[in-house]
C-alpha cells in the first residue's frame, strides 16, 4: 500500500476535501449564529467575514496551487512504474508537510512557522521533481 505513488495523492485529495468540509461547516455555523450572514456568505471578496473563515478559504486555495504539481508527479511516477524509495519518502514527506501547513494555516496564527513549513514542502516537491527526472531513461 505505501509503495504506490497514488496513495499519498489520495491522502492529499482527502485533505483537500476535509478542509473544504471544514469551510462548509464554518460557513453554516456563521450563517446560523450571526444574523448579518443569514442569507449566506459571499464567496469573494468577503471583507467582513471572520478571519477564521478567511483562513480556511485561503487554505483551500493553497491546496489547489503547488499540490497540483505533486499530483502530476505522482501520476507520472505511477504510470512509469517507478519504484524508488527516495521518491516515495519525498512523496509522503510532502503530504505530511502539506497537512501540517493546512493545520497551521487554519488553527495557528504564526505565519513564520507556517511559512517555514510551506517553503520546506515546496523544497521537498522540487527535490521530488529532480528525483523523478533522474529516474527517467
Amino acid at each position: 500500500m505505501f509503495e504506490n505513488f497514488l496513495v499519498p495523492a489520495y491522502v492529499m485529495i482527502l485533505t483537500t476535501f476535509l478542509v473544504g468540509f471544514l469551510h462548509v461547516f464554518a460557513t453554516l455555523k456563521l450563517m446560523k449564529s450571526d444574523p448579518r450572514w443569514a442569507d449566506g456568505v459571499p464567496s469573494m471578496p468577503y471583507p467582513n467575514a471572520p478571519d477564521s473563515l478567511k483562513l480556511i478559504k485561503n487554505n483551500i486555495q493553497n491546496l489547489f496551487e503547488f499540490p497540483v504539481i505533486f499530483y502530476v508527479l505522482s501520476v507520472f511516477c505511477f504510470i512509469q512504474g517507478i519504484q524508488d524509495q527516495l521518491l516515495m519518502t519525498l512523496s509522503w514527506s510532502y503530504v505530511v508537510l502539506r497537512i501540517a501547513h493546512s493545520y497551521l494555516h487554519i488553527f495557528v496564527t504564526s505565519t513564520a512557522l507556517r511559512g517555514h513549513v510551506f517553503v520546506l514542502s515546496n523544497l521537498v516537491l522540487f527535490v521530488m521533481l529532480l528525483g523523478m527526472l533522474r529516474t527517467m531513461h
